[in-house]
This record gives structure tokens, sequence and C-alpha cells, in this order.
């Protein structure tokens, strides 16, 4: 849903309201906790992920710090 850039080019970027994860605001403000938990318990219409290893997750979080870094 947010896509491979993160910037929200998914396919399902139309049926749902997604959210920039690269967005400089975004990146300020979520720790990586707050994210790592969106990732494991879902939020609005995002699925929750709460199977995946946490190794997976703490490499999403990186990904998604990554993508914020090079938006900049």
């Amino acid at each position: 849903c947010h896509g491979m850039s993160g910037q929200c080019d998914g396919p399902e970027v139309r049926s749902l309201r997604v959210s920039y994860r690269t967005r400089p605001s975004f990146q300020k403000d979520a720790s990586d906790d707050e994210i790592a938990n969106v990732i494991r318990r879902g939020r609005n219409k995002m699925p929750a992920f709460e199977t995946l290893p946490p190794k997976v997750i703490d490499g999403l979080v990186a990904h998604i710090r990554k993508l914020g870094a090079e938006r900049r």
C-alpha cells in the first residue's frame, strides 16, 4: 500500500487513504518503537502483522528510516 518508495505508490493506494512514511514530519515525530507497534498491531485500515519476527519488524523500521533519509 505504501509502495516500494514509501510514497503511496502501491497498488491499493486508490482504495485506501495511506500516508507517506517518508514525509519529514512522520520521520521526525514517530519513534522507532511507535513504527514497530503500528506494524505489529495495525492501525485504521492497515492490518496487523503480529506474526512477523522481531528482526523482520526491526528491518522494516530501518527501511522506513532509510527511505526518509533518501527523500531529504
